[in-house]
């Protein structure tokens, strides 16, 4: 007989199921500040979490890489698609679109992730990945090809979410092309300020224009700042540290359904029969894609 699993293992595994309810709560905190401009909110979360990353490195001592020009320029590009942009258009989507829906397009990210590596890295596609896409196309389309319900705006807000969904394909496929080592906590924090840097403009031009933000959609975003981009970036680094990579890629799962089920119990929002179908074919499509990865 095999021995049980260890308690520091069941810690990694909890928290891995931890990280992504913090990153399923994203939608939940992104519909909350739906109401102000989308690169002010990315800006009050970036200026929230840079501070308390640096906090960290400092606490833990970590080294920062010597990168070159190129590899500056591939963080860049990573942090504006995959941080800045996926805030902004996350937070955008959510104006038009019902964070239950969305909740579902986020289990996109998984299989979204591996079809661009294919595109853009050459990668073979094999046949698990076509079944993979083909299921998580079936659950995103028995969202997307609802009738009624807001019509042209609704779809536009879906497009968005599924452009940060894009966007944040990208920041894990680009990451390939660094070659010099760094440290998780460094890459984190790297991309907070980058994204800080670039949302400084638009953010403090929004704010010139509309005003101080409201309270609820302020706080919104402090936490999104904190506790999913700062605590949530923790708990997975922790948490993969102490289990098998096709393991912990497996726990990617959770981050729809916890934004799935938090969006009915802090929003209120109504959940039908086609969010249930559209999230199996989604889970679907991510245990696909995992067993891609084993099989790779």
């Amino acid at each position: 007989m095999s021995a049980p699993p260890s308690r520091d293992l069941w810690r990694g595994r909890l928290a891995l199921a931890g990280a992504m309810t913090f990153v399923g709560s994203t939608v939940a905190a992104s519909a909350a500040a739906s109401d102000l401009d989308p690169f002010l909110a990315a800006l009050i979360r970036f200026a929230t979490a840079t501070p308390a990353l640096l906090a960290l490195c400092v606490l833990f001592g970590t080294k920062w890489p010597r990168l070159n020009a190129r590899e500056w320029g591939v963080l860049a590009l990573q942090s504006a698609a995959g941080s800045l942009g996926y805030t902004a258009a996350l937070v955008a989507g959510l104006r038009y679109a019902s964070a239950a829906d969305a909740s579902i397009l986020t289990g996109l990210l998984p299989t979204l992730t591996a079809l661009v590596a294919v595109v853009a890295l050459g990668e073979r596609p094999g046949a698990r990945l076509a079944v993979a896409v083909a299921l998580a196309t079936a659950g995103a389309a028995l969202i997307a090809l609802r009738e009624g319900a807001g019509g042209e705006q609704r779809l536009f807000g879906l497009a968005l979410v599924f452009a940060a969904m894009f966007g944040e394909s990208l920041f894990a496929v680009l990451n390939k092309a660094i070659r010099t080592p760094i440290e998780p906590l460094a890459v984190a924090t790297i991309m907070s300020a980058i994204a800080l840097a670039l949302g400084v403009a638009p953010g403090l031009w929004a704010l010139a224009r509309d005003g101080a933000p409201d309270m609820p959609a302020l706080w919104a975003m402090v936490y999104y700042g904190l506790g999913p981009t700062v605590v949530g970036f923790s708990l997975w680094y922790w948490g993969a540290a102490r289990v098998s990579g096709v393991e912990a890629a497996a726990y990617m799962a959770v981050a729809p359904l916890a934004a799935l089920a938090l969006s009915w119990a802090l929003l209120g929002e109504s959940l039908a029969a086609r969010h249930f179908v559209g999230m199996a074919f989604v889970l679907a499509a991510i245990a696909l894609t995992v067993a891609r990865r084993r099989a790779g």
